[in-house]
């Protein structure tokens, strides 16, 4: 039998050849797993970098959040908060949220805690170092952090975005505004004549609200032949894709009138038909106006023709009269 000799406690030991191979083997699946170990430390730490270096680039900011206390913040964020990243770690989440939206976090949190689904993306006010104060998206969600669970949230500065839609709410309005001041009454199909929507002076003519029309076809306000009609011409309109000016009639509190009507075919951005917009007016007065008129065209016409005819006779009469007195002879 080989043996080895090795040193253990300054004494010389004598080992089995076997042992001693089963020891070396061993040696070098610990410098293996040591060298492993090495590359993942060091994967880790250049996934480190390239992720820090992703948030401190990125538009949003990134907050990671454990026990409430800040742990991580970007340098976007930091700007959004209106300090430096120095003095934002470490504080409390809840010192940069507005008093106002506290209820809200908590609430959220404890749902979180019960398990409760929650939609990981909403929106709540930020409060900046001076007490300024900016509306933000945020989007959280949970990750490990060092170990332990924290939360990972992206905040998105919406100031902008409010604003525009801000400005849009105030155009919309006004247009609306607008709509239900004219006189004309307005509407808006889809491409199937099917209603979405009305002004005020054509919900009162069908005895509804303007916010009820949606959905509403005209057989629901209009005789079958009436309503037919005014698809034929919805149709037709549509798939010609030109406006056109229309005078018809039309049924007010029962009574038949006449209105001129202007339907528009609407457009997507493709170009694509997508429904129609009509406006129209009452001409009923102006109609029967016009019929009153050509009434009195016929009678005066008919007048005329009558003196005309009388004219004629008196011209006979007067050249037979001057016929006798040419006659020699004659008495009378």
């Amino acid at each position: 039998m080989v043996y080895s000799l090795l040193f253990k406690e300054e004494q010389m030991v004598e080992i089995p050849d076997s042992e001693y191979q089963q020891l070396q083997s061993r040696l070098k699946e610990l410098e293996a797993q040591a060298a492993e170990h090495k590359q993942i430390e060091e994967a880790l730490r250049e996934s480190e970098e390239k992720y820090h270096s992703v948030a401190e680039r990125a538009n949003d900011g990134i907050i990671i959040i454990h026990d409430g206390i800040i742990k991580y913040v970007n340098r976007r964020l930091a700007e959004m908060y209106g300090d430096a990243v120095e003095n934002i770690m470490g504080n409390p989440f809840k010192k940069y949220i507005a008093p106002e939206e506290l209820p809200k976090v908590a609430e959220r949190y404890q749902k979180r805690i019960r398990g409760e689904s929650l939609e990981s993306m909403y929106e709540m006010m930020i409060q900046r170092k001076d007490g300024s104060r900016i509306p933000a998206e945020v989007n959280a969600g949970t990750i490990t952090y060092q170990g332990k669970p924290a939360d990972l949230i992206f905040v998105r500065d919406i100031t902008e975005r409010k604003r525009v839609e801000e400005e849009l709410r105030a155009d919309k309005e006004k247009y609306r505004t607008l709509v239900e001041n004219l006189p004309q009454k307005i509407f808006h199909k889809d491409k199937n004549s099917v209603y979405i929507s009305c002004n005020q002076n054509y919900a009162r003519d069908l005895k509804i609200k303007s916010d009820e029309i949606a959905g509403k076809t005209d057989y629901d306000f209009y005789p079958k032949e009436l309503a037919e009609k005014y698809r034929t011409d919805d149709k037709r309109i549509m798939k010609a894709g030109k406006i056109e000016d229309i005078e018809e009639k039309y049924i007010q509190d029962g009574e038949e009138r006449f209105v001129h009507t202007v339907k528009t075919p609407i457009k997507d951005e493709k170009g694509n038909v997508i429904g129609i917009l009509g406006i129209f007016w009452d001409i009923t007065e102006r109609k029967r106006a016009e019929e009153e008129l050509a009434n009195k065209v016929k009678e005066l016409e008919k007048i005329t023709k009558i003196m005309e005819g009388r004219e004629d006779r008196i011209i006979e009469l007067k050249n037979e009269v001057k016929e006798l007195k040419r006659r020699p002879g004659e008495k009378g």
